[in-house]
């Protein structure tokens, strides 16, 4: 990461959040860090799906950008997946298939490793 422009990191909210692993993406990514004197993380986050996006408790989630923003991604961070039987939408597993090719940083927390899964299987498929 150069010292003057901060990496883009990109994670996705979808229905059904999986709240704790978002949590744990924004406090690691998206607070300023003064104190280490660098340009830290930037962090985007866009919606996997259109409509509300709900998560535990009630809580309801808006994300500022869609799945475009997976293009410009320098990593990015997929927040668990709310059900890994679930197939995820087909528009995330190509965008993924794409920033792999480009050499993306794909991560994943818990269960947010079963759409790397996917995406690993279709494009070995492909």
């Amino acid at each position: 990461m150069s010292d003057s422009t901060p990496h883009l990191v990109v994670t996705l909210a979808y229905d059904r959040l999986c709240t704790f692993e978002f949590g744990c993406v924004m406090e690691f990514f998206a607070l300023e860090r003064p104190e280490l004197d660098l340009a830290w993380y930037r962090l985007a986050v866009c919606a996997a799906e259109r409509g509300p996006l709900h998560a535990a408790g009630g809580i309801t989630v808006s994300a500022p950008y869609t799945l475009a923003m997976l293009d410009r991604a320098q990593t990015i961070v997929i927040p668990g997946w709310r059900d890994p039987e679930e197939l995820p939408p087909e528009a995330l597993l190509k965008k993924l298939r794409a920033a792999h090719a480009r050499g993306v940083r794909l991560c994943s927390i818990c269960s947010g490793c079963s759409c790397l899964l996917q995406q690993a299987c279709s494009t070995a498929n492909a």
